[in-house]
């Protein structure tokens, strides 16, 4: 199971998109890791704090239009995320300054 903190901050990503060919369509049902959403990847064991942990968002080459949402910075145990390929406006929200495990952006 997902903390609800990494729910709400993949709803907010979702809906600072145009996501015209539908590929985050999955991302209306269950719980990101466990359902599989496209492009969230997670941490294969459950933490200390009884959760499964959002690791990587990866949403290459989907057409994405919009821009990235602030709450981008709540995915604290990030490590990768990588809108390459897309056609993403606006600027890189401070707040993924929060994600101090952020490796690749």
């Amino acid at each position: 199971m997902t903390q609800l903190v990494y729910l709400d901050a993949l709803r907010a990503v979702k809906g600072s998109l145009i996501d015209s060919r539908k590929h985050l369509r999955n991302w209306d049902k269950g719980d990101p890791c466990n359902a599989n959403w496209t492009g969230v990847l997670c941490s294969g064991d459950v933490g200390t704090d009884g959760y499964l942990h959002v690791q990587e968002l990866q949403l290459l080459s989907m057409n994405l239009s919009g821009t990235l949402a602030p709450k981008l910075g709540k995915l604290s145990q990030l490590l990768i995320l990588d809108f390459m390929w897309n056609n993403l406006s606006g600027t890189i929200p401070k707040e993924i300054g929060n994600i101090t495990s952020l490796k690749l952006l």
